[in-house]
Order: structure tokens, then sequence, then C-alpha cells
């Protein structure tokens, strides 16, 4: 046999051979359908363009594929919650409303705890078994809209009846005692990562290899205060752990001071107090024709604790423990002042302008105190008084 007759033996062979393809489980549904209605096997095949011995094993094992079907239908079908589960399920989602408003701390032992206690006083009704894993927990929080939140600093031991009396007891204090609302002065301090750009962000990886910065380390402290009527801002007080940095070469607009650790310490505080904020009192209030008679309210940081009396007596009055998180007046400039500090840096960087890495690399500390200095200035009266 010549070799040209060999090969067209073989590609007839492959014209005649058949590739076997599975048939989906819905098919096989469709075919026993219209069998259940009586149609003919012929034209269900040609309906469904399906081989007719493939169409007859089907109809023949019918019983095996009904069987099959029940199967996948149980395990996909949602599981059905008890009478039970949801009644515990609300009774938790009560008493996690009534911690959040006492503002205690929640933890997911204790969460675990209050909820088996639950289920067991429903044991009576309905009978059954329940262990509450932490992804039961994660499936309760996604159908209840609870989500984990990290309670940091003092908003931990924050005492809420005590900030709620607080303002009444201000007021009996201002009202004795006969000040004004321009000899009433607040104050109080923040840390800025001055390199953070952006929220819960620092430009990127490249700032680990960055020569002369350590990521999330180049901090600095800000006190910053002012009077109740708002017509008097307290130049601010920067703590940074620099001495006399190269870049600072011109006027500062801050009181600038230094520490290894970037902390604000009784000792800076002590000269901020005596240095600052008595001469410039008695410089404002000679500049006004007002009485001296101040009333500077301050929180209770260690940092504050000075023998006010030999110092300056009644000057001072300090906020009672564990409502500075609830009722701090100045952390509404701090806070605006934090914004415009961030809304000053995205104009400079912004579009169309050099890129948020290039203005990193750039930047230094005097151009911080030149943009801490003019959001603080942007911070208005109105704002203030509130």
């Amino acid at each position: 046999m010549s070799k040209g007759s060999a090969s067209d033996v073989k590609s007839k062979v492959g014209e005649c051979t058949r590739h076997r393809s599975s048939v989906s489980q819905n098919a096989k549904l469709d075919v026993l359908d219209h069998n259940r209605k009586g149609e003919c096997s012929d034209d269900i095949a040609h309906r469904l363009g399906m081989p007719l011995l493939t169409l007859c094993m089907i109809i023949k094992n019918h019983e095996k594929i009904l069987e099959t079907a029940k199967l996948v239908l149980k395990h996909a079908s949602v599981k059905q919650r008890s009478e039970r589960m949801e009644k515990m399920e609300r009774l938790l989602s009560i008493w996690l409303h009534n911690l959040y408003k006492h503002n205690l701390y929640i933890s997911l032992p204790l969460v675990q705890q209050k909820t088996m206690s639950l289920y067991k006083e429903g044991e009576t009704c309905e009978p059954g078994h329940f262990n509450a894993i932490s992804g039961w927990f994660y499936r309760f929080q996604k159908r209840y809209g609870f989500k984990n939140v990290q309670v940091l600093g003092e908003a931990v031991r924050a005492d809420k009846d005590v900030t709620e009396a607080f303002p009444k007891m201000l007021k009996t204090i201002i009202k004795e005692g006969g000040y004004n609302l321009r000899q009433v002065f607040n104050s109080d301090e923040m840390g800025l990562y001055w390199k953070c750009m952006l929220s819960r962000t620092c430009i990127s990886v490249n700032q680990k290899s960055a020569p002369g910065f350590k990521a999330l380390k180049d901090l600095l402290t800000l006190l910053l205060g002012g009077n109740v009527d708002g017509d008097k801002k307290l130049k601010p007080l920067l703590v940074y752990c620099s001495e006399n940095p190269c870049a600072m070469k011109s006027r500062l607009l801050v009181i600038w001071k230094s520490h290894r650790k970037v902390w604000m310490t009784r000792n800076l505080f002590c000269e901020w107090f005596l240095g600052y904020f008595v001469p410039e009192m008695k410089k404002y209030y000679e500049e006004n024709n007002l009485t001296f008679k101040i009333l500077l309210i301050l929180d209770n940081a260690s940092a504050h604790n000075l023998d006010f009396e030999s110092l300056c007596p009644n000057i001072v009055f300090f906020m009672p423990p564990r409502i500075t998180s609830l009722m701090q007046p100045m952390v509404k400039g701090l806070s605006q002042t934090s914004k415009l500090i961030i809304g000053l840096i995205q104009e400079i960087a912004g579009e169309g302008k050099p890129t948020v890495q290039e203005f990193w690399k750039k930047i230094n500390i005097m151009d911080a105190v030149m943009i801490i200095s003019a959001a603080w200035q942007y911070v208005s009266n109105c704002l203030m008084k509130r």
C-alpha cells in the first residue's frame, strides 16, 4: 500500500472519530422534563441537539439523576436560622449598644461569654447546640452593622457623667469670678507627623530607605491656645527633636523648643507659661484697657502640674479628670488646624505641581513651620467662640 493511501485512511478514521463531551446536570433535567411531558425521544433529541443514544441513557438512569439533583439542591439551600438564635442575637445587639453608650471596652471573650449566657436562657423553649466562635461573631457583625473599632487614648476612660456636668460648673466659675469672654483662655497640645501627607499613609515605601528620615518618626508637638471671644490666638509653641536645625535661618513664627523625645515636659511648659503667656497677657490687657484677670483652662496632663499659686495665683483652672477626650474646647481648633495643614499641603503638591514624592523630598522643618503658622491664622474667630 502506498504512503498516500495510508494517510487517506488515517484522515477518514479521524473524521469518523467523535469527541466525547459531558452533559451538564441541567441538560439532563431538561431531558427528563420533556420526557415526563410525553414527548417523543426523537423530538427531544432534535430539539436539544443531543445524540439519541445519550438521551436514551439519561432516561434509563433517571432515578440516579433525580437523586443527585436533590442532594445538590439540599447543600445549596440557605440554612434556616432558628427563632432561638434570632432572639439571642437581637438581645446581644441591644446589650452591645448599651455598652457603647457607656463607653465601655468590648472584647471578643466578653461577647462570647454574654452570647452563651443568652443562648442558654432560651434553652427551655427550643433545645439545640451552639458555640460562639469567632466565625459566628464575624457574621453577626455583618448582619447587625457592627464593626471593630480601636479605642485609643483617653476615650477608653472618659467619664460621660462628669462631662455632662462640666459646662454648668464652668459657667458658675466664670459668673462667680466675674470673667468676661476675653479673659477666659484654653490651650492644649497635639502631636503632628509633619511628613505624613494623607491619613494612614506616609508617601510610599521609598521613605524607608530615604536618607535622614525614619518612616513615621518625624514628629513635632504643638501647643495652641486662645480666648473664648476669639480675638486673641496665642503664638504656637512647637517642640521638636532638634534644637537648632539647619533649615531654620529666618525669623520664627512659632515659639521653638526642643526635646529628645518631642514631649511637652513640665520644664518646657513652665518656660512657656512664665516666658510667654503671662507677659503676652499683660500686654494684651493693656492694649484693650482690661483688668489683668485670667482664667486659663487646662487638662490634667502631668506637664501642666505646676505650682501656679506661687507662680501666678488665681489664674489656672484644671478640667476634671477623664473628660478631656469628650470635652476639650481647644480640640476643635486643633482638628481644624490639622485639616487646614493637610489642605495647604495638597495645594502645594497637587495636579500640575510637584508630585507628592518630589514635594516630600524637598520639604523641611522650616516649610512645616510656615504651613502650621498659616493654618493657625486661617482658624476663624467664629470657630474659636464655639
